[in-house]
């Protein structure tokens, strides 16, 4: 899901329960997100955040957190160019065990193969493989498309 850029703020509960989202992504518009806005939100596997620079938002150990605990040490947070150190310093932001650089604004990572690390890669047909690509092309890793070269 893809919130529109404009929007400038995402309210409390906003999401809440939508478990089938496993992907969203945030403009550089929003000022806020609101208390528990995607809590019971637990199949995301990308939180696309284009917030620059990054603002507070209730954390993992907080009763109120944005976030649904279950996906802080699953999910990919992908942040701009130059800003993780930013977002690992930002409360609330700062829980995500995976934060990475976005390398271009449209929504392919250029990956060498003999580096990549992480699993859940899937043909462009949905169908999950075993293990990490071997063969160049474009598969979808944590809900991202990747180009393997």
């Amino acid at each position: 899901m893809t919130i529109s850029e404009g929007i400038t703020s995402i309210g409390g509960a906003a999401f809440w329960g939508c478990g089938g989202l496993t992907s969203v992504t945030i403009p550089n518009s929003v000022t806020s997100i609101g208390n528990c806005a995607f809590l019971g939100c637990p199949n995301l596997t990308s939180i696309i955040s284009w917030i620059t620079p990054p603002f507070s938002i209730s954390g993992m150990h907080d009763s109120t957190r944005t976030f649904d605990s279950r996906i802080y040490d699953k999910a990919t947070l992908f942040v701009p160019i130059g800003t993780v150190d930013l977002y690992k310093k930002t409360y609330g932001w700062k829980d995500f065990w995976y934060i990475e650089e976005m390398n271009n604004t449209d929504g392919i990572e250029n990956n060498n193969r003999k580096t990549i690390t992480a699993n859940r890669y899937f043909y462009l047909n949905g169908l999950q493989m075993e293990d990490v690509p071997t063969q160049k092309g474009i598969y979808i890793r944590n809900g991202k498309k990747v180009l393997m070269k």
